[in-house]
């Protein structure tokens, strides 16, 4: 949808120790990841169990004699102890919290998906350790997302996207694990960033699936960032992946940011492969911004290059609402049609229902074609994503 992770319109998540990075470097980051949070494309992304108290020693009787010679009255059996799991939402879970309630089915969806993602991300750090790490599996963020999207050239699709990811506390925070339905085809290869637009207008090749695994992250240095991630990808049949993901920061300044990213890869399907990315951001005014994102993927199962080439400029409305204008083309070499499509999409993003969600309104005029004996016809598209962001505070401030 809207940013992959909003962050990630300009980069995937840092974990780890950070490596001391000079204090321009990371100013001149911050202003540019803060003017895309403050335009529209990020969210904004608990309490401590209470221990028992400890048992008062004048309540024990074998304590209560009123002489040293007085008889001790007989303690009754104790029945055994037993373990008791608490299911979760119960007053024992300790993933268990208050939750809003304004917006009651809104709400309600939110607590469950927020005790259930810190039940599962608690069960898989406990993995790593003797028991799970409760203010860690507290802080799990995530969005929920449905897309329905027409095409004269490709008809009516509709898409069902979840999207999990938490830092675990083994390892020294470097260790994270994600679960979701995603873009597979995406994911794996390393294109989530392939635009902003892109969840709102997939494509026929697109299909999603459900994915999880681990990630591992390596102490950041000055401009470069460096992480691997390995899972799995559906179940008829799986599909096993292995992924690493290099940053490099070529640039960066009070109005511009520039980086490049490479992504190896293998899987089951793809077999080897990398995708190679180049992204630019210039900030235009306190209301604009401008970017320009390249990427290319290469693998043993592709023909040639799959390429896109988008130049996009955001305008900051404010009170999280925002447009983007996208100008785009894509292909594949060695294909018998190697320029795909080219065109242009709109799209309007605004919170609605107290901040609990954010609808994406979309339209689009391309002019794709796959068999180069046809001629090239234009094609017009519109497309509607409700987003639901789960596991942050909620602002109350009206819509």
């Amino acid at each position: 949808m809207g940013a992959e992770r909003a962050g990630d319109a300009g980069s995937g998540s840092a974990r780890g120790a950070l490596a001391p990075a000079s204090p321009r470097l990371h100013r001149h980051r911050s202003r540019i990841a803060a003017w895309l949070l403050a335009s529209m494309f990020a969210t904004p992304w608990m309490a401590a169990a209470e221990d028992i108290p400890p048992q008062d020693a004048s309540t024990d009787p074998t304590t209560h004699r009123d002489s040293p010679d007085a008889p001790v009255p007989p303690v009754p059996d104790q029945p055994e102890l037993l373990t008791v799991v608490a299911p979760p939402g119960s007053a024992l879970d300790p993933c268990d919290k208050p939750g809003l309630d304004s917006v009651p089915v809104v709400d309600s969806a939110r607590n469950m998906l927020e005790e259930q993602s810190c039940n599962l991300v608690l069960w898989v750090d406990g993995l790593f350790g003797e028991t799970g790490n409760i203010e860690a599996a507290r802080r799990t963020r995530g969005v929920l997302e449905v897309t329905n999207v027409y095409s004269q050239f490709e008809g009516f699709d509709q898409r069902l996207r979840l999207h999990l990811e938490v830092d675990l506390p083994t390892m020294k925070n470097r260790l994270s694990a994600f679960v979701g339905r995603e873009n597979e085809q995406d994911f794996v290869r390393g294109r989530t960033e392939a635009s902003e637009l892109r969840a709102t207008f997939p494509t026929l090749s697109d299909q999603n699936e459900w994915l999880a695994g681990l990630g591992y992250s390596l102490p950041d240095r000055r401009n470069l960032q460096t992480s691997f991630r390995v899972g799995v990808r559906g179940l008829s049949p799986p599909m096993g992946f292995v992924q690493g993901r290099v940053r490099y920061t070529l640039y960066s300044d009070d109005n511009d940011v520039a980086y490049v990213r490479s992504t190896p890869f293998w899987n089951t399907r793809d077999r080897a492969g990398v995708t190679n990315s180049f992204d630019f951001s210039h900030i235009i005014s306190n209301r604009l911004l401008l970017r320009w994102y390249s990427v290319g993927t290469l693998s043993q199962r592709t023909v040639g290059l799959n390429w896109r080439n988008s130049l996009i400029l955001y305008h900051n409305l404010h009170r999280r609402r925002g447009l983007a204008y996208e100008g785009f083309i894509r292909g594949e070499t060695d294909e018998p049609e190697p320029l795909y499509e080219y065109g242009g999409r709109v799209l309007f993003r605004h919170p609605f229902m107290r901040h609990r969600l954010y609808a994406e309104w979309a339209a689009g005029y391309s002019f794709p074609r796959t068999d180069p004996s046809l001629p090239r016809d234009g094609s017009a598209s519109v497309g509607l994503s409700i987003e639901m962001p789960f596991g942050e505070p909620v602002d109350e401030t009206p819509d």
